[in-house]
């Protein structure tokens, strides 16, 4: 059985590898999606937050939904 920690870990580093791999915008590494539109710039951060909240709602809904009908 996983817990919410295993299910926000596993957010956290989807969000993280995704928004690095497409968003990233630095001298080292210039992710896939800013090489095609460079006015997006760095949004790393942004997507990242926003990919991992929606990832860990998208795991954890039947737990929430558990909690929403027993209350």
């Amino acid at each position: 059985m996983t817990t919410y920690r295993d299910r926000l870990i596993a957010a956290f580093i989807v969000g993280l590898v995704v928004s690095v791999l497409l968003f990233s915008d630095q001298s080292r590494f210039v992710g896939y999606a800013v090489r095609v539109v460079p006015e997006l710039g760095d949004i790393t951060f942004f997507v990242g937050f926003v990919l991992s909240a929606a990832v860990y709602l998208i795991f954890a809904r039947t737990r929430i939904r558990a909690r929403v009908v027993a209350a």
